[in-house]
């Protein structure tokens, strides 16, 4: 929408500009006429260019009203998610990583895999659902884990990664193109399973 206003201006000049030229070069080329079949003849030229050019105005502002609703309910559609959204976080306390979902939304289909080295992880584990009420859970197993990463979906089946290495925690939205490309690598990671996932049972 942001171009519209001075493509609309230079069609308009357009229109404008053409049936003047026509009209010198095709009717006015003797000389102004007096006839009255002539001017007959020009105003039916005149008539039809202006149907033609409402057609044109027509479709091009179809066009950007079309993709500007797209933008519109893309927009409303990702915000919407946002709010919505879990982020699982993990926190290293009394020796021992704990995870918890800060977010706004349940996270569902939670896999967690931690201790990667030689192009794997060392163990993962299947989580029940976490509701979005920051409390922690203990991962008993992860006294010393190099990295870990959850991946994890919304309700609406989104899509989501929480990696963490060397304590430092970031979170991808794996429909967010953006975010793919920044972390390509994680993500490659995070697709790598472990030697075993079984369901983690609650202590």
């Amino acid at each position: 929408m942001k171009n519209l206003k001075p493509t609309l201006a230079s069609i308009i000049l357009g229109f404008c500009v053409i049936p003047l030229i026509l009209y010198l070069l095709v009717f006015a080329k003797n000389g102004v006429s007096a006839k009255a079949e002539d001017w007959a003849n020009f105003a039916t030229f005149v008539s039809l260019f202006i149907g033609i050019c409402n057609l044109i105005l027509f479709a091009i502002l179809t066009y950007y009203v079309q993709g500007y609703n797209e933008s519109n309910n893309k927009f409303i559609e990702t915000r919407s998610r946002m709010l919505e959204r879990p982020i699982i976080s993990f926190s290293l306390i009394r020796g021992r990583y704990w995870i918890q979902n800060i977010g706004n939304g349940p996270a569902i289909n939670i896999i967690v895999k931690s201790d990667f080295h030689n192009n794997a992880w060392k163990y993962g584990f299947i989580w029940h659902s976490l509701q979005a009420t920051n409390q922690l859970e203990p991962m008993d197993w992860t006294t010393s884990s190099n990295i870990i990463c959850a991946t994890y979906s919304d309700s609406m089946g989104h899509d989501y990664i929480s990696y963490m290495e060397n304590d430092s925690l970031i979170t991808i939205d794996c429909q967010d193109e953006k975010s793919i490309k920044k972390f390509g690598q994680q993500i490659e990671k995070a697709k790598l399973n472990a030697p075993s996932i079984t369901w983690r049972q609650n202590h």
